[in-house]
């Protein structure tokens, strides 16, 4: 028995209202992670995939904003991370060396303890034990039920997910292993999965931050893992001025594109990844141009969008522009009177370094 409740017809619950109240959107991380939504975390093996989920967990389970998108849940949730790959000396290391950077009270360190469970799943089969795949008819929904019910949480992380399941990637029917994941798991849902492997002409590999649509086409396996998902994001690792730099970015159904952006490590072996202080040379002149009209604040993002217009950028980029500018904290956007929000300038602008245009 695999505990499967097969639908025997639609209730009437189910058939959209218009006239109904809708349900109240649920948001984690504003603009990026929403209650009950399936993630699918892609990027190249060794982007630090697994390490960037890690610093999203703990801001979660502490209740904390993620590089720079806001924390909106009414409290810290639980969270879980399944780890089919890591050691149990390299979790220590980054979840260790993470909680300094943040300089975590010993209070926070309780709370975190209490809200983020790792399960090392690599423990277990070096144990001797087979974990069943979730596509296993006859183990496997019973095994992770089970897990579910031992370890309730509001966020679950599946890493990475070419162990989770035992179907042919490449076959459509990949599909059918997603809505099940969704089914057992029934919470939000992160998955880390690897892209294809690259070219070794590197004039065959589009870069993340050229286009981000064209290159989440390289992950691996069917159309349909990107189709089912509510949530794709996209890492990519390069090296830059002979450091590690990791670019990421973001699109989903119910919210606009995270456009790419450089993330750099706060120190050496601080496994925390923060947003880069250097700017790419378009959003620098984006910047200038909004500095040398000497308007201190705006009353929406559509006015500020609409200076950059005035000066000849077109209506999308403006937008995408004004979005990062606030992402990287060069605008800032402020409550007046607790009901009106206007954006304006730090009131210290520090110093930007200007990025080579990316190519």
């Amino acid at each position: 028995m695999n505990g499967t409740n097969t639908a025997t017809s639609i209730p009437a619950s189910c058939i959209f209202n218009p006239t109904a109240e809708p349900s109240p959107a649920q948001v984690i991380f504003r603009g990026f992670l929403a209650k009950d939504e399936l993630a699918v975390w892609i990027g190249h093996e060794k982007c630090f995939k697994t390490t960037a989920v890690l610093n999203l967990c703990i801001c979660a389970a502490l209740g904390r904003d993620f590089l720079g998108f806001q924390y909106v849940a009414p409290q810290p949730i639980r969270v879980v991370m399944f780890d089919y790959e890591s050691q149990d000396n390299s979790i220590h290391r980054r979840y260790d060396a993470i909680c300094d950077a943040i300089k975590l009270s010993d209070g926070d360190r309780d709370r975190l303890r209490e809200n983020l469970k790792i399960i090392e799943l690599r423990k277990i089969i070096h144990e001797g034990q087979v974990i069943p795949r979730i596509d296993n008819r006859q183990h496997g929904e019973e095994f992770w039920r089970r897990a579910v019910a031992d370890h309730p949480a509001d966020l679950y992380v599946i890493d990475p997910m070419r162990c989770l399941h035992g179907g042919a990637e490449n076959d459509s029917t990949i599909e059918t292993t997603l809505g099940d994941i969704r089914r057992i798991f029934h919470s939000t849902i992160i998955i880390p999965h690897h892209m294809t492997k690259q070219s070794r002409n590197p004039k065959d590999n589009v870069r993340l931050v050229a286009d981000m649509r064209l290159w989440s086409d390289g992950c691996r396996g069917s159309g349909a893992i990107k189709g089912h998902s509510d949530v794709i994001v996209c890492q990519d690792r390069v090296k830059e001025d002979d450091a590690d730099v990791v670019y990421l970015g973001a699109f989903m159904k119910d919210a606009g594109d995270v456009d790419p952006m450089p993330l750099e490590e706060s120190a050496p072996d601080s496994f925390l990844w923060v947003p880069r202080t250097k700017l790419p040379e378009k959003l620098h002149t984006a910047l200038d141009m909004l500095r040398k009209t000497d308007i201190p604040s705006w009353p929406s993002r559509a006015a500020v969008a609409g200076t950059l217009m005035s000066q000849g950028v077109k209506r999308a980029t403006a937008f995408r522009h004004v979005k990062a500018l606030i992402e990287r904290k060069c605008l800032c956007e402020v409550n007046v009177g607790g009901f009106d929000v206007r954006i304006t300038f730090p009131a210290v602008v520090q110093p930007v370094e200007i990025a080579p245009a990316v190519v």
